[in-house]
């Protein structure tokens, strides 16, 4: 794009497939030279067992330093929500799972509320602020354990490389609203901010709190309140992830979640009824016992299948057809 205008022209977002902030020196440069937003569009964190508590800071941290560190304005997570066999590989892949489509049930991790600190705080279109407003300091530096958000001094740069006390401040583009997320997976700690210039209105303002710990997943806390000289100074425990906001409409419903319950015994499927390239219904749900067959001839009428059926051979690859004889052990 660099070197094509036409192409450059065309293009609206870059996204990188890649560690953000650890590529920061090649990618920063080519991004503000491109003029483009920059979006990381995949994130692999939350591949732990439920409650995936630890995947919480993971997760936080991931897309908070994508920008701190990486310049990225928005982060994808691969997947969104899991929901494919439990019996196919990276069964624990997300934040978030719903592997029962016949009974509903579904699972909410950790990382799923604690990515509400931002996404029920903030809009779209808001902006991030830099300086004192986005920054990041590893645990092992933070000595003694007060730091002033005023002094940059100390921000790191490149990779995390161990736990990190990470935090950004998000604007609406008027200036009316701000939200703070601050990720503190050190011990206790106290930050001093100082509001200024197109912030200064909100000296005296309330600001809503939220925070997450092991516990408690987006859970309502004590509001604080700008001094009237615009400081804010915020006492934090150790472990947790906060969110500090002049917004009001944060809320953590109340989720029903149906029961588990077997596969709806007995099913049959012969492919041969389906249509072109069409999935069979509950396909991905029962996976797991199946026996090897032919081809079958309805997928021969596909020129691009039947070339790539033909490949497949070549290494020993046959289609296989799902023959379900037993339920789910839930």
């Amino acid at each position: 794009m660099a070197k094509d205008s036409t192409l450059a022209s065309a293009v609206g977002v870059v996204g990188v497939h890649w560690d953000t902030p650890e590529h920061a020196s090649e990618t920063t440069p080519l991004m503000t030279k491109l003029g483009k937003p920059y979006w990381r569009s995949e994130n692999n964190v939350c591949d732990t067992a439920f409650p995936k508590w630890r995947n919480a800071f993971d997760w936080m941290v991931s897309i908070l330093d994508n920008y701190v560190t990486g310049r990225a304005t928005c982060t994808i997570l691969c997947p969104i929500m899991h929901s494919w066999s439990m019996n196919w590989g990276r069964h624990l892949h997300g934040h978030s799972e719903a592997i029962e489509p016949w009974s509903g049930f579904f699972k909410l991790g950790a990382p799923f509320w604690a990515q509400a600190h931002i996404t029920q705080t903030t809009r779209l279109g808001w902006v991030y602020l830099d300086g004192g407003g986005s920054k990041k300091i590893l645990c092992s530096s933070i000595t003694p354990t007060r730091d002033v958000a005023r002094d940059s001094a100390d921000t790191i740069s490149g990779g995390s490389g161990g736990e990190v006390l990470i935090w950004t401040a998000i604007m609406s583009n008027d200036a009316a609203d701000l939200t703070l997320v601050i990720v503190n997976q050190c011990g206790a700690n106290t930050l001093d901010f100082e509001l200024a210039g197109s912030l200064r209105h909100l000296a005296g303002a309330r600001l809503l709190v939220r925070r997450t710990n092991e516990t408690d997943w987006f859970a309502p806390q004590p509001s604080v309140s700008v001094g009237r000289d615009g400081t804010l100074s915020l006492s934090l425990a150790g472990e947790a992830i906060y969110s500090f906001t002049t917004t009001t409409t944060a809320s953590r419903l109340a989720v029903t979640i149906p029961p588990r319950q077997p596969f709806p015994l007995p099913y049959t499927s012969n492919f041969e009824t389906q249509g072109d390239q069409q999935q069979g219904p509950l396909l991905d749900a029962i996976y797991g016992v199946f026996e090897v067959n032919a081809v079958p001839q309805i997928y021969q009428v596909d020129p691009h299948y039947q070339q790539n059926v033909k490949a497949l051979r070549q290494v020993g690859v046959c289609d296989v057809h799902v023959v379900p004889v037993r339920p789910t052990p839930f």
